[in-house]
């Protein structure tokens, strides 16, 4: 049975080596990595201060269950910390926020006791009295990668005994133990024997309904760090639907504005409702009775239906049907057209394709960073055909319905008058020799297979599937609730389909967790964060043939000889290219010394840095300051990089600084010159003097030296290139083809 279940928690856990935290602090929850004997998991994805660290996980049961945490416990500072209004709610206390004149206060209030706390302070008022927190560390304010809120994250022995609970210390198993007496009584439970909704039309509900045994009001609220969920939280309830009593249960609710409606079983005598929303929305509590209902005014929002293609007044058109007229916004990509739906729900998954595209795609986003918030968008997203470099697209709104017209203006290559020179650049494309510009063709002794099944064994990655769900099989992942899952095999292979015999996106480390966003046939599909994911082979044969990107188009700037100069002068380059450029601007002759000393192309390396500083605006581009190289001292210097070099990903900004301070660029000006012999001594004079043959080389036996992963590295940056030749005059363009063999 198909299940699509709502995304709770997203982190990573790898195996790494324990720092010691604090010791001999027995009435603490902190511990001697000497001693313990648990495996060792460690959250990577945490931000602090704006800082990213890994911290140590925690295992927090609470009265002989797993806490249930919106944020992992994690030891900070050497002290056990805890999403404060998880455990605080489990005991019974209730969490309210203080936000007025900015500020970071938070109150707590329990049965007999009133708790206010402030962010990074070490002194609480506790029923009116100031006090200092014995555990030394404040609240902190703790995020993950990706996610624009944080989580108020308490000392955990604190608060539980400050509200009335036991803290128990397991050393064997790195675990901490709440007992909270109070829960303990028995009592007659509110049973949850349903969840129903009712529609306000056909494309919106009107409310949400819980059925209970008793008329006992639920807590309704939003997380303050959650403002798409309304959480119902109903003290000693339990879930009997069907008769059947549940640990978790997920409801069949998927209507605007609700994507999902979960049940779970916090522990004995709790039980938590979450409805998931689309975005944040208005909303009324209702109780009737034994019912509670949370209605919802009526939104207005548009249905995208049926794309179909059609032929409209003799043009071939793309036709995206509309439920009401709505805004949009259109704009290309890279071998692309791209259209916004605002304020549109996605209700179809039918793709066409015309003469020029070669499939339409289309996905649901909620509250996207480029729109306002509260946005509902559809994304539709017209892949074109590999044969379309050249093209040109309107959109025309017909009645409630958008007309996609894309219009294929890749020019017809005439026959190359080379009669020594095989008849196409490549094995198979056209292309023809741009005016004024001369070409060399190069033969290699490979042919385009023979590289496309060489270049797959290798690493070769792509962001084109960024946005692609990932299926991994049941068998390698052990789940926790149903939407959460953590790896159990060495190497979990993340499959690009329900298929073992399917494409391999990557893999995920054991001991990894990840999201669960549904199940069927064995396989769990899971929210797959990569970006970059393996290249398909036939990825890699597009961007290796050469006879996909003919002259007189903006890829066959892939093919420019770099070691040859483009004669323009300083002059002209201050003047029309690095105006407005941050620290670049005025650096003409520094880009011009540099070319002439080392035999590099002055665009290429023009664009290069434009590509790797932000037009000029990095950090490392506007001067950091090193004062430590490889964990040494040395006198603190002011370096700059204008090309990357050295800034790996792992840690880009401090490795390509102190790679600049190895290599003494204490001006943006060394830094110009010092990177462009980098580049020239790697790669240009060496023999790998295009874009082209710096990512791929073209020579089957040296494919091993490449400048990057990407298989997309070197047409990616030739927009940029022709953008800066058209701003110039006077300069010359000299090609290199690599030719392969039939």
């Amino acid at each position: 049975m198909k299940r699509i279940i709502s995304i709770l928690l997203s982190c990573s856990i790898i195996a790494s080596p324990l720092s010691t935290y604090a010791e001999d602090l027995p009435d603490i929850l902190a511990v001697s990595a000497k001693t313990t004997s648990a495996p060792i998991a460690t959250y990577t994805g945490a931000l602090v201060d704006g800082k990213q660290l890994s911290l140590r996980n925690v295992g927090v049961s609470f009265n002989e269950s797993e806490l249930p945490t919106s944020f992992p416990a994690v030891i900070y500072e050497g002290r056990t910390m805890v999403p404060l209004r998880d455990i605080a709610e489990a005991m019974g206390a209730d969490v309210v926020w203080n936000n007025e004149s900015g500020e970071k206060g938070v109150t707590i209030k329990s049965k007999d006791k009133t708790i206010y706390l402030e962010i990074d302070s070490n002194y609480v008022l506790i029923n009116g009295i100031k006090k200092k927190i014995d555990l030394g560390v404040p609240p902190k304010l703790i995020g993950r990668q990706g996610e624009s809120h944080s989580y108020t994250m308490v000392p955990l022995r604190f608060i539980s005994e400050e509200i009335g609970g036991v803290v128990n210390w397991s050393q064997e198993s790195f675990q901490a133990e709440v007992v909270y007496p109070q829960l303990g009584i028995d009592r007659t439970h509110v049973e949850l024997s349903d969840i129903t909704s009712s529609d306000l039309n056909s494309k919106q509900l009107s409310s949400v309904s819980l059925s209970l045994s008793s008329g006992s009001a639920p807590k309704v609220y939003v997380p303050a760090e959650s403002p798409d969920k309304i959480v119902l939280d109903i003290p000693n309830g339990k879930i009997k639907i069907g008769g059947i009593e549940r640990k978790y249960f997920e409801s069949h609710i998927s209507k605007f504005p609700v994507k999902s409606v979960t049940a779970s079983q916090l522990d004995d005598n709790n039980l938590r409702v979450t409805i998931n929303l689309s975005s944040k929305t208005s909303f009324e509590p209702v109780f009737d009775g034994n019912n509670v209902s949370v209605v919802f005014p009526e939104l207005s929002v548009n249905s995208l239906g049926n794309i179909t293609l059609e032929n409209i007044n003799g043009r071939e058109a793309i036709v995206l049907h509309n439920s009401s007229t709505t805004d949009y916004k259109a704009f290309t990509m890279s071998g692309r057209v791209v259209v916004d739906m605002l304020d549109t729900s996605l209700n179809t998954s039918s793709s066409v394709s015309s003469s020029s595209v070669a499939r339409v795609r289309t996905s649901q986003y909620e509250n996207p960073k480029e729109y306002s918030s509260g946005t509902l968008v559809t994304r539709v997203v017209l892949d074109l055909k590999s044969d379309v470099s050249k093209f040109s697209y309107t959109a025309e709104r017909i009645g409630n319905n958008l007309a996609l017209f894309v219009k294929n203006e890749t020019p017809t290559a005439p026959e190359p008058s080379l009669p020594e020179e095989p008849q196409t650049p490549g094995t198979g494309g056209s292309g023809n020799q741009d005016n004024g510009a001369a070409v060399t063709y190069t033969q290699y002794n490979a042919t385009i297979s023979d590289m496309v099944k060489a270049q797959s064994s290798r690493l070769n990655v792509t962001d084109k599937y960024r946005n692609e769900p990932g299926f991994v099989h049941s068998s390698q992942l052990q789940t926790v609730n149903g939407m959460v899952g953590t790896v159990t095999s060495d190497a979990a292979q993340v499959r690009s389909q329900m298929d073992a015999m399917s494409f391999a996106y990557g893999t995920l480390k054991k001991g990894s967790i990840v999201s669960i966003t549904g199940e069927e046939n064995g396989w769990y599909r899971i929210q797959y964060t990569a970006t970059w994911r393996n290249a398909k082979p036939e990825d890699i044969r597009y961007y290796l043939d050469p006879g996909n990107f003919p002259m007189n188009t903006a890829g066959s700037f892939q093919f420019l000889d770099l070691s040859r100069s483009s004669g323009i002068s300083a002059l002209e380059l201050d003047k029309n290219v690095l105006v407005n450029k941050g620290i670049l601007s005025g650096k003409g002759s520094s880009f011009i010394e540099a070319g002439k000393t080392y035999g590099v192309n002055e665009i290429y390396l023009v664009s290069h840095a434009f590509l790797e500083t932000g037009n000029g605006s990095s950090s490392l581009a506007k001067g950091v300051l090193v004062s430590t190289v490889d964990g040494k001292p040395v006198e603190p210097k002011t370096v700059y990089n204008m090309f990357g070099i050295g800034a790996v990903d792992s840690n880009p900004l401090k490795l390509g600084a102190e790679k600049a301070y190895k290599e003494g660029w204490f001006t943006p000006e060394k830094a110009i010159v010092g990177g462009a012999k980098f580049i020239s001594e790697g790669y240009i004079s060496k023999g790998q003097n295009t874009l082209y043959e710096m990512k791929w080389h073209p020579d089957i036996n040296k494919i091993w030296h490449q400048y990057a992963t990407d298989i997309g590295w070197a047409y990616k940056q030739v927009n940029n290139m022709k953008k800066l030749y058209d701003l110039c005059s006077g300069y010359t363009l000299k090609y290199d083809i690599p030719v392969y063999k039939k």
